[in-house]
């Protein structure tokens, strides 16, 4: 069976910038840009010419492995045959003929006995260049690009307004468009009630994305129905001032391991401490720090804010879920001052008003 090299070496040379034929010499190819001929009228695309290099004998495993899986042999078949693929082209060279690789080059043997490369000028392996050959093109005759320029005296605006009364107008847009930018980021114009804290972008989608789910987010008044356990009263999202909605809200807290929170705080028992009624009535306004499915994370979220410095409370809340509190206030500009406080070290607080 005849194994045609010349062909898997002109596919590799496509796709790589060096092929090494070991024992012989490696092909590298050199990216030439787009050329202009003036003199001639000659244009050439962008190419990538071939030259050689007979100290690259060392083997890569390139032509070898391609060999291999062109012809469905093993790897130690395929260096057999690249193998005496070189030795058969170092005997013709040494006889003195040539030995021509179509569309590559042809190598020969100089008077010293090393070996030339002479590289087909017409091959491109640049596959952006692929169906663009070389034309000529005569020069327009009588051409004189100077008359096109105009003279920067007589140059006018695109639309045929003269320069001045543009600029005029920009004085007096520019200040607008500031005022329209400023005015919304310094005050509260826009309405929003939903405070922004975090820099994170996802958690800033989410926010604009669950607005009508914060808007219909109901909150625990204190009088319970016995038959449905829903709360008797509902407020809107105008008595939750809420910091950030991350993933963490209810779901995520819950699967949030005890143990290892435990061992970051130091503590392996956390006490429970349930909000008593009296508590509930002397405040208005709780910092939520977490609500929980599990008991047990939210008896670590205490043991959390407790190292912390605060006296955190545990209260219930509408599905099965647990409340934690970092602390209660009287009014709401104290519980969002120490909201803001403690936003700096725990994420997705929010201001509970009963």
């Amino acid at each position: 069976m005849r194994y045609d090299l010349i062909t898997i070496i002109k596919e590799l040379m496509f796709r790589h910038d060096c092929v090494i034929i070991p024992g012989f010499g490696g092909f590298i190819l050199n990216y030439v840009p787009a050329v202009i001929e003036k003199s001639t009228g000659m244009f050439h695309p962008p190419a990538r010419r071939v030259s050689f290099n007979r100290n690259l004998t060392h083997n890569d495993g390139l032509l070898i492995g391609s060999v291999s899986n062109t012809f469905g042999i093993n790897y130690g078949e395929a260096r057999d045959i690249v193998d005496r693929f070189t030795a058969e082209l170092k005997k013709v060279l040494t006889r003195g003929d040539e030995a021509e690789f179509e569309h590559i080059g042809v190598f020969r043997t100089n008077q010293e006995g090393g070996i030339q490369f002479e590289p087909d000028r017409d091959a491109n392996y640049n596959l952006g260049s692929y169906g663009m050959e070389s034309f000529r093109y005569e020069p327009v005759a009588g051409y004189d690009v100077r008359k096109r320029v105009i003279k920067a005296g007589r140059q006018v605006s695109p639309a045929g307004i003269p320069v001045r009364k543009l600029l005029i107008r920009a004085a007096v847009a520019i200040p607008v468009l500031i005022a329209l930018v400023a005015v919304p980021l310094r005050t509260d114009i826009l309405g929003t009630r939903l405070e922004k804290t975090s820099l994170n972008p996802l958690a800033e989608t989410q926010l604009e994305s669950n607005r009508q789910a914060i808007d219909e987010m109901p909150v625990v008044t204190g009088d319970v129905e016995a038959d449905t356990g829903q709360p008797a009263s509902l407020t809107t999202s105008e008595d939750i001032v809420t910091e950030t909605i991350t993933a963490s809200s209810e779901n995520t807290a819950a699967s949030e391991p005890a143990d290892v929170t435990a061992v970051i705080t130091g503590q392996t028992e956390v006490p429970s401490e349930t909000l008593s009624d009296a508590e509930a009535e002397e405040y208005s306004f709780f910092i939520i720090a977490g609500s929980f499915k599990s008991a047990e994370n939210a008896k670590v979220m205490a043991t959390r804010l407790r190292a912390m410095g605060y006296e955190p409370q545990i209260m219930d809340a509408p599905d099965n879920f647990t409340r934690v509190a970092a602390k209660g206030f009287t009014d709401l500009s104290s519980a969002t001052a120490e909201r803001n406080k403690l936003a700096e070290t725990i994420e997705g607080l929010w201001i509970l008003r009963k």
